[in-house]
């Protein structure tokens, strides 16, 4: 076995070894509710994500364990080691079991989850979303190998404790600071929603940052002999990499996601060329006929964009979204929509007048896809914000069509008028 794999104590003797259990169970119990919605597919971000969440009861407990541990290696008189190559051989083989430990306990709960929602059917976790999540645990084992250094045992488990629960929990009950929600990773468990994003690299980034610090501070409690100067040099460097931090993830939304690049496109077919996403394809092989029938039903009417796609923001191109496990009617409805707002320049209405006719403009366009007339108005497939506003601003007198043969003439005639060719 490798040097860098072998404890320097027997396994059993390391306190991680006694936490791999109650670890697992504890992230099991926090992933088990957080489960994905039986009408939309499971993505592999998101289970990982989700998978994670009870990292915010685990992690205290496995700092403190550190903070033991770093106890342990202080009276030990590892800091007398002979060369810093010593002691950082030296610590790694007393914390690498809170790896192990972080990782089962991460894995059961991840599989727990894909028990309970499925297995995704394509693609493979995000390589960058691992990294975040190996930050948080970084941060974890390394302040609490620190405190442990340089503060008794008896103040500095309870004080890792508390400072990683705080650390970790406060950004969840503080909504205005986004930043600090970034920086410690929590913000990290609400990504994999949507095939439609990708998460920030800024967002993984600013955690990784302060795992560094953090990393090189314990290796530093170890190589110095004055506490005071171990206090000052340790406070100089977290607190320089969480200020990086800052700046690094300024302007990243609460949800740390950004549009994902249309190079993970899969495009096909001409007049149109439509183009999905992977896990789109993987999902219902049937998506791409459908479209392309509800497409042709459009085009012998007006004049289509020769292009369909789920992702850009092109003029001449119908850009819709719909959830993976998207049926017939659902795949309609959203190329029908496409087809209203290109109609429509993509201009949002001013007033009620206004997004009454639109709203005529989207149900004509939706119709004539071959959309039902009892699923052709938003509140059939869920469409919360839309249908908000038609109970507000279109219910006030009845819709002037309600067939695919009345809705003809209104969407010819909004054809006609459009004005961003």
């Amino acid at each position: 076995m490798s040097l860098l794999l072998r404890p320097i104590l027997p396994l059993r003797w390391n306190a991680a070894t006694w936490l791999i259990l109650p670890v697992a169970v504890l992230m099991v119990m926090a992933a088990h509710g957080n489960t994905v919605d039986g009408n939309r597919a499971p993505l592999w971000d998101g289970l990982v994500a989700l998978s994670a969440s009870g990292f915010i009861v685990t992690l205290p407990v496995l700092a403190a364990a550190a903070a033991w541990e770093g106890a342990r290696m202080s009276r030990a008189a590892v800091d007398r080691f002979p060369s810093n190559r010593t002691r950082v051989r030296v610590l790694w083989g007393r914390v690498w079991p809170f790896f192990l430990c972080s990782f089962l306990g991460h894995s059961v709960a991840l599989v727990s989850v894909i028990d309970h929602s499925g297995l995704p059917v394509s693609g493979y976790p995000n390589p960058l979303l691992i990294v975040g999540f190996l930050s948080m645990v970084t941060v974890t084992i390394g302040c609490g190998v620190a405190l442990g250094t340089v503060i008794h045992p008896t103040l500095s488990i309870p004080l890792a404790a508390l400072a990683l629960y705080q650390w970790m929990a406060r950004p969840l009950f503080d909504g205005n600071n986004v930043s600090w929600r970034h920086i410690t990773g929590d913000s990290l468990w609400s990504v994999g929603d949507s095939p439609y994003y990708v998460v920030d690299v800024r967002a993984i980034i600013a955690p990784t940052l302060v795992a560094v610090a953090v990393a090189v501070v314990a290796c530093l409690a170890l190589a110095l002999h004055f506490r005071p100067l171990k206090f000052l040099v340790g406070s100089v460097i977290v607190g320089t990499s969480i200020f990086c931090a800052v700046l690094v993830c300024a302007g990243v939304s609460a949800n740390p996601t950004s549009p994902r690049p249309d190079s993970a496109l899969v495009c096909s077919g001409k007049t149109p060329q439509v183009c999905l996403w992977p896990e789109q394809i993987a999902e219902n092989s049937s998506t791409e006929n459908t479209l392309r029938q509800a497409y042709a039903r459009a085009a012998s009417i007006i004049r289509l964009p020769d292009s369909v796609t789920v992702g850009g923001n092109a003029n001449e191109t119908l850009n819709l979204r719909f959830p993976l496990r998207a049926g017939a009617i659902q795949l309609q409805f959203a190329l029908g929509t496409a087809i209203g707002n290109w109609v429509s320049c993509g201009v949002e209405p001013a007033d009620n007048t206004s997004y009454r006719a639109r709203l005529e403009v989207l149900l004509a366009a939706r119709l004539v896809t071959g959309v039902p007339p009892g699923a052709a108005l938003p509140e059939a497939v869920g469409n919360s914000g839309e249908a908000s506003q038609v109970a507000t601003a279109a219910v006030a007198s009845p819709l002037p069509f309600s067939t695919p043969e009345q809705a003809i003439p209104k969407l010819q005639q909004a054809i006609t008028i459009r004005t961003c060719r």
